[in-house]
């Protein structure tokens, strides 16, 4: 997993990963109310492996939504 282990370590500048966690954000906002105005009955969101920028976006809504 030579490619991935790059990955993991070359990190992003806060300004970018800054930029990432806005966008998604945004992505999972979006995804989020397409799937409630579907009435879909989907109990699981695989996020895959990453540099847990979307994690942070789904723990800022979760704070917005407290």
């Amino acid at each position: 997993m030579a490619v991935y282990d790059i990955f993991l370590k070359n990190q992003h500048s806060n300004k970018i990963a800054q930029m990432m966690v806005k966008n998604n954000y945004r992505l999972f906002d979006y995804l989020i109310k397409a799937f409630l105005s579907q009435k879909s009955n989907i109990k699981v969101l695989e996020i895959g492996p990453g540099k847990g920028y979307f994690k942070d976006a789904v723990v800022q809504i979760k704070h917005r939504n407290k």
